[in-house]
């Protein structure tokens, strides 16, 4: 094993964001009383933001100790600033490395970025300002260190969910019936609602995908149909049948063929849910749309009027 695998995997200190300045808690000893040589070593740090330091050539035992505990007294300040940046844009993740270096005499603090795939200006100009301004009066000089930030956040992955459950729910599967026009369908998954939209061929696919969708947005509007369908104890089951219409502008229009719910009023009721429904101009078209209301359940309560 090389000199710098047996740094690596002697890591005895751990700090957390929590504990500003906590490699000191571990121990007044630090690296130094860990056993290790004078050869390399390293100490991780897990959080929010997670920092692995790694010493560089001729740094070790204390001075990579009192280095680790200066650069770490700048993790308050560097996460205040990517909790601000990750909660204007939660896709701010990634990794940053760089060198600090400490060099002999009374000089400054020396920066060199390294790779940075998180690309943001404002939080590299952050982590350069909050680590120049931290203390390295305890560290023996020459002296100099590798950091690696990784920045990570619950938001970026809860904003991958919302585009992925997004793109799910945008996406329509259409089929052909046997006289090869288009179809679509969609409900809710408890079944009590279903509708079918057919249109031929030539009328696009776009434009059906696009009547399903805005339909499939307003479907708990025709779940309140369905119920009041089952008002005075009927039963609310059978389907109703209507020609649509969607202008390039103005309200969707809507005649109803046929219905075989026993309440009359069902057309009407869906007539009205979906007349204020907003289609875009994508799904400016006709098409055949059949609602299926389902049976009434045990669990269904009728609607007294």
């Amino acid at each position: 094993m090389t000199m710098r695998a047996a740094a690596w995997a002697g890591t005895v200190l751990s700090v957390t964001l929590g504990f500003v300045g906590a490699a000191s808690a571990q121990g007044t000893g630090g690296v130094a009383s860990s056993g290790m040589g004078q050869g390399e070593a390293s100490i991780s740090t897990r959080s929010d933001v997670r920092i692995g330091i790694e010493s560089g050539p001729g740094t070790s035992g204390q001075r990579l100790a009192d280095m680790a505990r200066a650069v770490s007294s700048a993790l308050g300040t560097i996460r205040e600033c990517y909790g601000r940046l990750a909660a204007e844009d939660p896709t701010i993740v990634g990794e940053m490395q760089l060198t600090v270096s400490l060099p002999r005499g009374r000089g400054r603090v020396q920066l060199e970025m390294g790779r940075d795939t998180v690309d943001n200006r404002d939080l590299a100009r952050c982590v350069r300002r909050a680590v120049e301004r931290a203390d390295y009066g305890a560290v023996s000089r020459p002296a100099s260190v590798r950091v690696k930030l990784e920045l990570g956040n619950s938001a970026a992955a809860g904003a991958e969910e919302v585009a992925r459950r997004r793109e799910e729910g945008s996406r329509v599967e259409l089929t052909r019936d046997a006289d090869g026009n288009l179809q679509a369908s969609g409900g809710v998954p408890s079944n009590e609602v279903r509708f079918t939209l057919t249109a031929p061929a030539e009328t696009g696919a776009e434009v059906l995908a696009a009547m399903q969708r805005a339909i499939r947005a307003n479907v708990a509007g025709l779940l309140d149909c369905r119920r009041r369908a089952g008002r005075r104890e009927m039963n609310p089951e059978g389907r109703i049948d209507f020609r649509l219409t969607v202008p390039r502008r103005g309200r969707a229009r809507l005649r109803n063929v046929s219905s075989t719910v026993q309440d009359s009023r069902a057309p009407a009721c869906v007539s009205r849910v979906l007349s204020r429904t907003r289609f875009d101009a994508a799904a400016a078209g006709s098409a055949q749309l059949r609602i299926h209301f389902a049976p009434r359940q045990a669990l269904d309560v009728p609607v007294r009027e």
